[in-house]
């Protein structure tokens, strides 16, 4: 039961996708989870108790989850308020599926033709050192190929689940829903390199392309072109040599630098002040060598305006003159650069100008459409500033496509705060309490939580809450909280004042 019809609404299990009357929908695992035990018993009335029991089992804020998840399934499935042609609610009891799934089941498609998965580049150096060379050659060539128009890749951080894995390349590209895989070996000697690369059909085990690369290790990304450029044009025959040039249009390969931004990057997995320290001290390394690095100077501004977020820059006022300076500096070397276009967005929308972040969110998501946090970050500004519900589906996407991306915890920060902007207190609460479980280690996660919470007048979860992330961060004060609310005043929901709401987290702040 891949995929099946509920009305005339498509349920795809597999793309996690509901698509009919409504629209097209992404939908979270979890929630499906739940269609999936109503179809189980369809025609029943199946507790909300069992439901719970069955989908998440012991973890806390099942019964709001599922009121959420409910919630979603009907939007989704085009049912209109008050009248539930296809769940049911039972008072007191649960929920009844009926009108349920069409006898014919559709087919189920085990590889998606448009996907393609960059498999781990196995490291033959026997030096464990290598292994950001080796990393980062699989990030880059998703990241190019994902750039490529047209051509949808799966995400870096997924695939690099499948390292050493037992599993065939065939089992590997279902489970990633992927039509092509790329796989490969690399081995370094000094300043030489022997790069391996192949890329098979999953659907038919063929190898369809493969090359044997000897250079010199400052050739290395005109090795990754050729690579790019041979994968690109063997999938896709009518792709054009200007698209292929815009992708690959880069600067000089300096193993230094390299070595540098990739480490900055691994330190988003476990984030908090220490990790955010490392990312600025990696980052401003690369630019001393590089100062005109393009990746290096799009994180660098990204994590600086992400310090002034949290309060973690020691003088705010001349990190926003260093943000700007730098970001001057990038879009001079190239404004249409999507990494840049991405760190413009994020600097617009820290600085509370969120009406200034979408037209950048939106050209970068244009040129580079499968970076899961341009999408993520353009669904919450989106909702933040339009108050609509359906820009949340972009955050949703970035999760499903991506769950194991480092960024990954926060994107259902924004989706909480999205949520809040909407007035959807419960489902605020859900959110920022998953953002919380992927990483306990920053503090805004659980002092977030308070927002919604005084907003239902639940006044003594709220100062547990604020007491929760202080214990994290001791020397974060009320006023600095005031401060970043009023920044984000876009985020109040409709019919609540920036003077009520914020004199009501003071009165739950911890004395």
């Amino acid at each position: 039961m891949d995929q099946i019809k509920i009305g005339n609404a498509k349920v795809d299990f597999e793309r996690l996708i509901i698509e009919g009357s409504a629209g097209r929908y992404s939908v979270e695992p979890r929630v499906l989870d739940v269609l999936r035990a109503l179809l189980d018993r369809q025609g029943e009335v199946v507790t909300r108790d069992a439901l719970i029991d069955t989908v998440w089992g012991v973890e806390f804020g099942g019964d709001e989850r599922l009121s959420r998840a409910i919630s979603l399934l009907r939007k989704a499935l085009g049912e209109k308020r008050g009248e539930y042609k296809h769940i049911e609610t039972i008072p007191k009891r649960g929920y009844r599926l009926r009108g349920g799934p069409a006898k014919q089941a559709i087919a189920s498609v085990a590889h998606s033709d448009k996907i393609l998965a960059i498999l781990p580049i196995a490291n033959r150096s026997g030096d464990a050192d290598d292994a950001f060379l080796t990393d980062g050659l699989c990030l880059d060539l998703t990241n190019l190929l994902s750039r490529v128009p047209g051509q949808k890749v799966a995400p870096h951080s997924s695939a690099l689940q499948y390292r050493d894995s037992v599993l065939s390349v065939g089992e590997i590209a279902k489970e990633l829903g992927a039509r092509y895989v790329v796989s490969g070996t690399i081995q370094r000697n000094g300043h030489n390199i022997r790069l391996r690369i192949q890329l098979i059909d999953a659907a038919t085990g063929d190898v369809i392309w493969s090359n044997k690369y000897n250079a010199k290790l400052d050739a290395f990304f005109e090795l990754q072109d050729d690579i790019i450029r041979s994968i690109a044009t063997t999938i896709n025959s009518a792709l054009n040599a200007a698209a292929l040039k815009a992708v690959l249009t880069r600067q000089n390969f300096n193993l230094s630098v390299y070595e540098h931004i990739q480490a900055a990057e691994a330190q988003r997995w476990t984030y908090n002040r220490a990790a955010a320290e490392r990312i600025v001290s990696h980052l401003r390394a690369a630019l001393a060598i590089e100062p005109d690095n393009v990746m290096a100077l799009s994180g660098l501004i990204g994590q600086l305006a992400q310090n002034l977020v949290s309060r973690w820059a020691d003088n705010p006022a001349a990190t926003v003159a260093e943000i700007q300076e730098l970001l001057k500096k990038a879009q001079a070397i190239d404004p249409n650069h999507p990494e840049i276009l991405l760190s413009a967005g994020i600097m617009a929308t820290m600085m509370g100008r969120a009406d200034e972040a979408v037209p950048y969110l939106e050209r970068s998501a244009q040129l580079d459409p499968n970076n899961p946090h341009t999408r993520a970050l353009l669904g919450w500004v989106r909702c933040a500033l339009s108050k609509d519900p359906s820009a949340i589906d972009l955050i949703r996407s970035a999760e499903q496509d991506a769950p194991h991306h480092p960024r990954y915890a926060i994107w259902a920060n924004y989706r909480g705060h999205a949520e809040f902007a909407l007035a959807n207190f419960e489902a605020s609460l859900a959110a920022l309490e998953e953002s919380r479980i992927r990483n306990p280690n920053y503090f805004l996660n659980r002092i977030a939580r308070s927002y919604p919470l005084v907003l239902m007048g639940r006044m003594e979860e709220a100062t547990a809450n604020i007491q929760n992330g202080l214990e994290l961060e001791p020397d974060f004060t009320c006023n600095q909280c005031m401060a970043s609310i009023e920044r984000y005043g876009f985020l109040i929901p409709d019919g609540w004042t920036m003077d009520k709401f914020t004199a009501l987290v003071r009165e739950a702040w911890p004395k």
